[in-house]
């Protein structure tokens, strides 16, 4: 074998052998980008909060012992189509109260009468207070317009506090101290979807409005929230569409269909949901 020739050989193998690489890993597989949270900001409905960000930029935790404090540290890019992950942990088991996250939340909503975001908050224990019970477990409400009486609504999910769901799961199970919780959040115009621990918590669908991405604190005290990474969820799912199904939430057509091809098995000509 000439040496030209076996160059020529070796380079087909090369490039046979990094194609399989590719195809074998799942567009899924690709991972987030690290988030800066020097970069995000506080907002404070009631109390102020005390974001401590830490030196490598990659942990913050609310350091604020007010019971009083309701308080969001958000993102300073667009919660739309993205998927965030990261840990949760409550370094103290002296209080019992509200974790979390808003999802959508613009910068001055805590005082915006047309805010409409979603509110992801866990608390640890059932607790009267602020004219009525708070019950333990993980819930997701839709917060809308300015709380007429901020304690009390966050408190209590009533008034422009509008609870949705409990979780699948942690409905009615509080939060364990210094227990690392891994959080995983996809968010869409028409969907959220919650993981604890790769755990299915929520799974929501409706129309809801873009803004940051924030950690969440009522009234507790040591929340350390660390390790964060972001990437937009067309880069592990299709665009415009749901993990396992067939149907785009936008109306796409089936990836690899135009719209003047033959329907591919299992579809119906002109029906862009498949029949199996």
């Amino acid at each position: 074998m000439n040496r030209k020739r076996g160059k020529v050989i070796a380079i087909i193998v090369c490039l046979a052998m990094m194609s399989a690489v590719f195809l074998s890993t799942p567009v899924g597989a690709i991972s987030g980008q690290k988030v800066n949270l020097n970069k995000w900001t506080t907002e404070n409905y009631y109390y102020k909060g005390n974001w401590s960000v830490s030196n490598k930029d990659n942990s913050v935790t609310q350091l604020e012992t007010d019971p009083d404090v309701i308080t969001v540290f958000y993102s300073d890019f667009p919660a739309y189509n993205t998927r965030i992950e990261g840990t949760v942990a409550v370094k103290t088991s002296s209080d019992d109260d509200y974790f979390g996250f808003a999802i959508g939340f613009n910068p001055g909503d805590s005082s915006n009468p047309s805010a409409d975001y979603l509110l992801i908050d866990w608390k640890q224990n059932t607790q009267w207070a602020n004219g009525g019970w708070a019950y333990r477990g993980l819930a997701v409400s839709r917060v809308t317009g300015v709380p007429t009486t901020t304690l009390a609504d966050f408190w209590r999910h009533i008034g422009t506090v509008t609870e949705l769901a409990r979780g699948i799961t942690l409905g009615s199970t509080g939060w364990a101290d210094y227990h690392e919780y891994v959080f995983t959040i996809e968010f869409t115009p028409t969907s959220l979807k919650v993981y604890v621990d790769d755990v299915l918590q929520f799974d929501i669908t409706g129309s809801f409005s873009d803004g940051r991405f924030a950690f969440y604190d009522f009234s507790q005290r040591d929340v350390e929230y660390s390790n964060f990474t972001v990437q937009t969820i067309t880069e592990a799912i299709p665009p415009g569409w749901d993990e396992g199904d067939k149907t785009g939430w936008d109306d796409s057509i089936p990836p690899g269909l135009d719209n003047n091809d033959k329907a591919p098995p299992g579809f119906d000509d002109g029906n862009k949901t498949g029949w199996d």
